[in-house]
């Protein structure tokens, strides 16, 4: 039987989904928010709604600067020159849950996640049809949302995990094992790693 791809493929729009690019380096008068820029532009057909970079500046504190619309009007030269550090990562968003409400500074992402325990930033690719009941589960243990969406789901679980485990590789571990569907997640820490799941 033969396919006729044209015929029975109907695409009306892209099949893409979020970008995330990360960038990290030794050297710390180094900084990488110009190369962050130019792998978020590489990947801008990723998404074209939104894009934000977080970066760990010197001392170990996590920047994270995030607007609507495409890389080139959002990450200005008067913006990059305002973030400086050696570790970074980096997203384009494609929404597919929170689509309504994306226009709120709170779904675009990184998702800068800081308490008194933990601090990290949250690129994230994918979906989890599953996060509707974590969202409960989290709900039900004290944890508080202000968006409707996965992202901020795993950045709580992440959160909450890291209470019962010991390293990164370790929590990640636990998570994964929460979640179901595909995705893939670049992490910063405050400790000037990036994670990847």
């Amino acid at each position: 039987m033969a396919f006729n791809c044209k015929k029975n493929l109907k695409i009306d729009k892209p099949v893409e989904q979020c970008a995330v690019f990360g960038v990290t380096c030794d050297d710390k008068a180094f900084t990488i928010s110009k190369l962050l820029y130019l792998g978020l532009i590489s990947l801008q057909h990723r998404g074209q709604e939104s894009t934000g970079i977080s970066i760990l500046k010197t001392g170990g504190s996590i920047v994270t600067y995030k607007n609507k619309g495409l890389v080139s009007t959002v990450l200005n030269d008067d913006s990059l020159s305002k973030l400086w550090g050696n570790v970074g990562i980096g997203h384009n968003r494609y929404a597919t849950t929170g689509a309504q409400e994306y226009n709120s500074l709170e779904y675009i992402q990184p998702y800068h996640f800081k308490n008194n325990e933990i601090e990290f930033s949250l690129a994230f690719n994918g979906t989890i049809p599953n996060y509707h009941e974590l969202k409960q589960e989290l709900e039900a243990k004290g944890r508080i949302f202000i968006t409707n969406t996965d992202t901020e789901v795993i950045a709580h679980l992440l959160a909450y995990t890291a209470n019962e485990a010991d390293s990164w590789p370790e929590i990640l571990k636990k998570v994964s094992k929460s979640l179901d569907g595909s995705y893939s997640l670049l992490i910063l820490t405050k400790d000037g790693d990036i994670k990847s799941e």
